[in-house]
């Protein structure tokens, strides 16, 4: 999974999440390392992850997952419009995407 040093979250289940900035570039904050935070699933214990679900495809930076009581899953993360800490959002993921 493609990681540009990032914090990223992971919530295990019978379908396991995990939650980045899905960019490979590393290094200091260049305008780019850190964007297109994106939530992807695995159904075989993290051997193979889908194309996954894109929740913001500017800056965005560290998030945290959680698992509603219905199955929709909360994903917590920074974004911004010009850097990634500008702003934190919650977003909220149907529990039929999730499972």
């Amino acid at each position: 999974l493609p990681d540009p040093t990032c914090q990223g979250s992971l919530l295990d289940g019978n379908t396991m999440l995990f939650c980045n900035p899905a960019t490979g570039s590393k290094g200091k904050w260049d305008g780019a390392a850190r964007c297109k935070l994106t939530l992807r699933r695995s159904q075989d214990d993290g051997h193979t992850w889908d194309a996954g679900l894109m929740l913001n495809e500017g800056p965005a930076g560290y998030s945290d997952l959680a698992r509603n009581a219905d199955g929709s899953v909360l994903c917590l993360f920074e974004y911004g419009e010009e850097v990634y800490r500008e702003r934190i959002a919650v977003a909220i993921i149907a529990a039929e995407w999730a499972q």
